[in-house]
């Protein structure tokens, strides 16, 4: 797979049956605010983030939470799919992802 990103959003690819999910989180957020909280207070928008994970002929492909706009087309088993990443964590989870390679 290959992912043009910022340095502060680590990618991990996961597989499920009939499922690929990339899962984005966002490492650049402000400090918790009390030393004895770990909740974190804000996280800025990072990206945009592009993926290409080799896969499958895609059925649906969206990210979560919120749905945010995601722009993807698929060509020769080659995803590609652009959004920026909000908050903490967002993944895209692509749906008859089939056996293709990470």
């Amino acid at each position: 797979m290959r992912v043009e990103a910022p340095g502060a959003i680590p990618v991990a690819l996961r597989r499920r049956e009939g499922l690929l999910l990339v899962h984005l989180l966002n490492r650049a957020v402000d400090p918790p605010t009390d030393r004895r909280s770990a909740m974190i207070e804000r996280g800025p928008p990072q990206g945009p983030v592009t993926r290409r994970p080799h896969c499958a002929d895609p059925s649906r492909v969206y990210a979560v939470p919120d749905d945010p706009p995601l722009e993807a087309r698929w060509d020769e088993r080659l995803l590609t799919a652009t959004l920026p990443v909000r908050g903490v964590h967002t993944a895209i989870v692509v749906e008859g992802a089939g056996n293709g390679r990470p």
